[in-house]
């Protein structure tokens, strides 16, 4: 079975692409608003936290 870290990992790389997608359509859009934006650009940091996390963690 595959260990629980490396689902919690996928999870949240997973996380990371769909916010990058979303920044993305952000920027095409002249008339985007800045506070969602903001969210995305928050949401990504605390992703990368969560991954860092999860690394750093000693294994069972």
């Amino acid at each position: 079975m595959i260990e629980r870290k490396w689902l919690m990992l996928a999870f949240w790389v997973a996380c990371l692409m769909a916010i990058c997608y979303v920044v993305t359509t952000y920027l095409d859009d002249p008339q985007s608003h800045y506070f969602g934006l903001f969210v995305n650009v928050m949401l990504f940091m605390a992703c990368v936290m969560m991954i860092r996390r999860l690394l750093t963690k000693d294994s069972d």
